[in-house]
């Protein structure tokens, strides 16, 4: 048989003779593997006779081949259901399986089963076919337009009879290769195509929240292709870094937040919210660098700023968001906690500038600085938590100090509280625990409203004060 397939003349006779013999053979032999032979050398014939012997039609170079076998699929997937409504109608006056109805209930087998894999290899080309077009290797060709919207077409028109979770990804696979080739073409490049991306992910959730309200079907695929878009939108974006990469990011984690949350997935809901806060983070960095002169504790501070943001969200919207969205307590907190302490720690961190009298950005900082020692003061008293409480009460300390560096008018109160035989070197300290009492004292007051330990509570942070 390889050898008949050197000349024109003797592939068609060498194919179609096996197309024969195997369709022959079947009627005495019915089995799987002797119709999907059958079906796959009358294939090759059918191409033979379009490249050979059809008169008035051009030789097909490669590119031309992929609508062609585009339509083969159709014609496959269209042969197959023809074949299965003569089973049906056959079987339903018969009422037992006779040759007839078995062998069309085989070759509708063979002949789904090669349009999936003429389908899967259609789109291997056409994925290398891009690829080609985005490294500049080849111009824009309406070929591979029209074979990937026949290709679509084909198995939409296959998955409306029957869906499978196969042809969903096949179907997410061509929508996302003509997307790359419609794009390029006009002059996109790869972080378009990722913004694109996103787009085709929260346009296929939306597809699958309609599909299962309206016929309530559920198939695992229309869930994980939006995660696999979102996957793909992020490494097509991995070496840049521009003002638009962030929303990117953030269009990835709504992805994920929404699937997760379909899933009852934890470590899903996770990576939505590390998406969400990088997401942010992104944008406030690319700004940042774009900026020019500064002092590097003023890109500290508006960090700490969008930590504390952040922090406020996810911790006031908690119910909202578990409520609605049936979203975990656990996992919004915790990243409201884990925000609190990445501004705790940039505030530190612009220390030095403080010291050096160079920070510019005054006001924001001690207006994060307040909101950041609020925090933990707040969330010991709803939580009932000492820990939280101590935290907050320590935090405020370096609050007391961070406002004296800040503001050098205040060294007015170093004198009044300098002690007589310490001199003027712990006069700001001094300062800051005065002032940290009085806070104390007040907390203490509020410590009296506790549930199960009010009393004993605000002796205790009186004691400390």
């Amino acid at each position: 048989m390889p050898l008949t397939l050197l000349l024109p003349w003797t592939r068609l006779v060498g194919l179609g003779t096996g197309t024969f013999l195997t369709g022959l053979l079947s009627r005495f032999w019915p089995r799987r593997s002797v119709t999907r032979l059958s079906v796959f050398f009358g294939l090759g014939w059918g191409a033979g006779l379009i490249q050979d012997v059809i008169p008035g039609l051009p030789k097909f170079t490669g590119v031309q081949w992929y609508p062609i076998g585009a339509i083969a699929v159709l014609g496959l997937w269209m042969l197959q259901q023809v074949l299965w409504r003569r089973v049906g109608s056959t079987s339903a006056d018969l009422g037992e399986e006779t040759l007839g109805v078995r062998l069309s209930s085989l070759y509708a087998q063979a002949a789904d089963i090669w349009g999936y894999v003429l389908s899967v290899g259609l789109l291997l080309g056409l994925t290398a076919e891009v690829s080609l077009f985005y490294a500049s290797l080849r111009s824009l060709q309406s070929s591979y337009l029209a074979a990937l919207m026949l290709l679509i077409a084909a198995i939409l028109w296959r998955q409306w009879q029957a869906p499978q979770n196969s042809g969903v990804y096949l179907i997410g696979w061509g929508a996302e290769l003509l997307l790359a080739e419609a794009l390029q073409g006009a002059g996109g490049d790869l972080l378009t195509l990722s913004a694109a991306t996103v787009a085709l992910g929260l346009i296929s959730l939306a597809i699958a929240t309609w599909l299962q309200a309206r016929s309530r079907l559920r198939l695992r695929s229309l869930e994980v292709l939006p995660l696999l878009y979102g996957l793909l939108a992020i490494a097509l974006r991995s070496s840049d870094f521009t003002a638009t990469t962030g929303w990117i990011t953030l269009g990835v984690a709504l992805i994920v937040l929404e699937t997760g949350r379909r899933f009852q997935s934890r470590w899903l809901g996770w990576l939505a919210l590390a998406g969400c806060s990088l997401g942010w983070y992104e944008l406030v960095l690319y700004q940042l660098a774009q900026a020019e002169g500064g002092d590097p504790g003023d890109g500290l501070v508006v960090l700490a700023g969008v930590a504390v943001l952040l922090m406020g969200v996810y911790r006031l919207s908690e119910r909202w968001l578990r409520q609605r969205l049936r979203y975990p307590q656990l996992e919004l907190v915790a990243a409201a906690h884990l925000h609190w302490a990445i501004a705790s720690l940039l505030l530190l961190l612009t220390l030095p500038s403080v010291i050096a009298s160079s920070l510019r950005l005054v006001l924001l900082a001690l207006g994060v600085a307040a909101l950041a020692t609020l925090y933990p003061l707040w969330q010991g008293r709803t939580a009932q938590s000492e820990a939280w409480l101590y935290t907050g009460l320590g935090q405020a300390l370096g609050l007391l100090v961070y406002v004296r560096l800040l503001l050098p008018a205040l060294s007015v109160l170093d004198d009044w509280g300098r002690s007589d035989r310490g001199g003027d070197c712990r006069g700001t300290l001094h300062t800051a625990l005065a002032a940290l009492g009085l806070a104390a004292a007040a907390l203490a007051a509020l410590g009296n409203g506790f549930a199960h330990s009010g009393d004993d509570r605000g002796r205790a942070v009186a004691k400390f004060a």
